[in-house]
């Protein structure tokens, strides 16, 4: 099993974002082993429709770091032709995620359909269909409380 240390490592090896990489730096230089557990040794993962979670440091954690990319590179045959469809809507850090999405996707080579102002959810999956794209990514967390975020997908 992996060390709190060299979980920590790792995080802020892939981190580049100064004040998520702070939180992780500042719960391990106060020993908080127990809130490092819960945001670095499991990986965020799919609940209802998509991935939520606070938005703080960790890989169980909204951030940065999360995010769909791989997975459908793995699952979705022509994915990157396909392409995705991105909306956000007017929740803390939806527009910031839906960019950081929509950059990851079209680095790895996908088209990428970005909603540039607010949508309602209900435009993603319409976009979806229209489009015949691999996935629909809607940035919000709807529902839950106002420091989460999410995908739904």
């Amino acid at each position: 099993m992996e060390t709190i240390k060299s979980l920590v490592e790792e995080w802020l090896r892939l981190d580049k974002n100064p004040i998520t990489r702070l939180e992780i730096e500042k719960l391990y230089a106060e020993g908080n082993v127990e809130e490092l557990e819960k945001r670095l040794r499991t990986r965020i993962s799919f609940g209802t429709a998509g991935l939520r979670s606070s938005m703080e440091a960790g890989f169980s954690r909204m951030n940065d770091l999360t995010g769909l990319c791989m997975y459908l590179l793995d699952t979705i045959p022509n994915a990157i032709v396909k392409g995705v469809v991105i909306g956000h809507d007017h929740r803390h850090n939806s527009e910031t995620f839906a960019r950081l999405s929509a950059a990851v996707f079209l680095s790895k080579g996908f088209k990428v359909y970005f909603y540039r102002e607010l949508v309602h959810t209900p435009l993603v999956p319409y976009g979806v269909k229209k489009l015949k794209a691999a996935c629909g990514i809607m940035i919000t967390a709807s529902h839950n409380p106002k420091q989460d975020n999410g995908y739904k997908v």
